[in-house]
């Protein structure tokens, strides 16, 4: 046995015991000629002494940081004064008696601290040392061990796992696919999969019941802090059950993640309508750790005299803003800063009021009157240090950024009055018009159901756009935990609705043909879920970055720094696939 303990372990049940420890130097010092080792594993840290008697004497002085070794002695209790109750360990040492280094260490390239100064490129290139830090083992622990509490759940809730395949056919999901050429077949390509989607429905028409499973997603899509090539997914899929059926399923797995994170939540999760979560608060992703309502104040300003508003009004645009409340003071700088963010994205400009000594001062008090003043105080609810800030624009364009208002008013207020704010969305539309591609798109994925009673619009042009889905999302603190719907069951209306996004008879066979062909035997009602991992992990453990919970991630350009994936290949290899770099 090379070890009878790990380094974060042992306790005062264990003096006097003799035991075999290893690990990594953490630190090491001298103190009036006896040394102090810190030992580091993966589950804690233990003390060694060495005495200036001991035979190992020199080879433990000429330790160096990271260096591997095999500590053998026997436990003891601290001097009274020299006793660490923060850590496990901290009442106790091993007074060393044998030592063997197992191997040494290169200088690192970094301290294996917890507060670092390096950059994450660096970080990345030596991501086994990065992962030795305290912060970066909690993480990928946990991340393993709430793995192992959703498993347990849906193996509880008679879900069975199952694989689906890495390599499939490509189809359009949404984001681009990435390509595997296929040696034994030249010319033809696999696709690594967007989702496990078609096959997931697939196992429903099998008779699978319930299926899940904690899927690798690829998308060939731009990245940012909580976005990369290759993620994963808890994906299920459920036979007879509307959406209310798979809510109960999520919330439960939900209310026992959070519980093992040390979180007593609260369930049902509230629902909101996908037009009322864009209406009241401009996304359809909403923080509702923060109550910053949008309101519609087209009608206040229908006889304005500022010109911007008028014309908004004339052209049937709206007139939409936030109580920021007081919060935050804002400054004029700071308001400068708001107002270029948001013309940056598209927006005209802001308008602003602030109550201040009982009195409105506002970016265009010299156009407001009496009567418009008094229906904004009441339509806001203004109180004295309040910041009411306006936009204007098309009732389309203005969503977009009314929502990017209300998102950086959020970064400045520091006290959420929740710590969870969970939100089904609803019901998003089916369809939307893509005036580029002159066609019909799905709003989320084409295998969404619509709604039982807006069937009939399907055959109703002026409606398609008005269509509302069986598609609901999961939030939490504003971040799309999860995407899912009740699905197309009937092969006749998923035709339908391949049709209405442009696809031809061979399009959708050569595309989406097991799908469609399954569904004419006999597919049963059902719906689910992908809930991102990764997001789930990172939201928990406070990261904005889900790079900060994934072992080996890529940058934002898509490199791996520490395998300098993507590579070049080589020209036999290239040839093996039939395949020619233009240069």
């Amino acid at each position: 046995m090379m070890r009878t303990h790990t380094c974060g372990e042992l306790n005062l049940k264990n003096e006097g015991q003799k035991v075999s420890l290893c690990g990594w130097v953490d630190s090491k010092r001298n103190h009036g000629g006896v040394l102090f080792i810190v030992l580091r594993d993966l589950y804690g840290i233990t003390q060694i002494v060495v005495e200036p008697s001991n035979k190992h004497f020199n080879s433990a002085e000429n330790l160096g940081n990271e260096y591997v070794i095999k500590a053998e002695g026997t436990v003891r209790k601290r001097p009274e004064g020299n006793a660490n109750k923060n850590i496990p360990t901290g009442e106790i040492e091993v007074y060393l008696e044998n030592l063997e280094i197992l191997n040494t260490s290169k200088e690192p390239a970094f301290a294996i601290a917890e507060y670092i100064n390096v950059n994450e490129e660096t970080r990345l290139k030596y991501r086994y040392l990065d992962i030795r830090r305290e912060t970066m083992k909690k993480n990928l622990v946990f991340r393993s061990k709430i793995a192992q509490v959703v498993r347990n759940y849906l193996y509880s809730n008679n879900f069975n796992e199952v694989e689906t395949p890495i390599l499939t056919k490509s189809t359009p999901e949404g984001a681009r696919d990435f390509l595997v050429p296929s040696r034994i077949n030249p010319g033809k390509f696999y696709a690594l999969p967007q989702s496990p989607q078609m096959f997931k429905q697939i196992l429903m028409v099998s008779g699978m019941d319930r299926y899940f499973q904690l899927a690798r997603n690829f998308r060939d899509e731009d990245l940012r802090s909580d976005r990369q090539l290759e993620h994963t997914q808890i994906d299920l899929e459920m036979s007879f059950v509307n959406e209310r059926d798979v809510a109960l399923i999520v919330e439960g797995m939900m209310k026992e993640v959070f519980k093992f994170a040390g979180y007593d939540i609260e369930t049902p999760f509230m629902d909101m309508e996908y037009e009322e979560a864009m209406l009241k608060y401009g996304t359809d992703k909403p923080d509702l750790r923060y109550d910053y309502e949008i309101k519609e104040v087209t009608e206040i300003f229908k006889n304005t005299e500022f010109k911007i508003f008028r014309q908004t009004v004339e052209s049937n645009g709206t007139i939409r803003g936030i109580n920021a409340k007081n919060a935050h003071q804002y400054s004029r700088s700071e308001i400068d800063k708001l107002t270029e963010t948001l013309k940056s994205n598209g927006a005209k400009g802001l308008v602003w009021l602030k109550m201040k000594d009982g009195k409105i001062d506002s970016s265009i008090s010299k156009f407001l009157k009496e009567m418009e003043v008094e229906s904004l105080k009441k339509s806001f609810d203004i109180k004295e240090g309040d910041t009411v800030f306006i936009l204007s624009d098309d009732k389309k364009n203005i969503l977009n950024y009314i929502g990017i208002l209300r998102n950086e008013i959020i970064k400045r207020d520091q006290n959420p009055k929740k710590k969870w704010a969970f939100l089904w969305v609803r019901h998003f539309p089916l369809l939307e018009w893509k005036a580029d591609e002159n066609r019909y798109d799905a709003t989320h994925n084409p295998f969404t159901a619509p709604l039982p009673e807006e069937l009939y619009k399907l055959d109703k042009k002026e409606e398609l756009e008005n269509i509302k889905s069986c598609q609901y999302d999961l939030v939490l603190n504003g971040v799309e935990l999860g995407s899912g719907s009740v699905r197309n069951h009937r092969r006749e209306i998923q035709e339908k609705i391949f049709k209405l996004m442009g696809y031809s008879e061979k399009e959708i066979y050569e595309k989406f043909g097991m799908l469609v062909e399954a569904l004419g035997y006999g597919a049963p009602p059902h719906g689910g879920i992908g809930i991102g991992f990764d997001r789930l992990i990172a939201v928990i453990c406070g990261y904005d970055s889900i790079r900060e919970v994934i072992a080996f991630p890529k940058t934002t350009s898509g490199i791996c720094p520490m395998t300098e994936a993507p590579s070049e290949v080589g020209e036999k290899q290239l040839n093996e696939l039939k395949i020619q770099i233009k240069k």
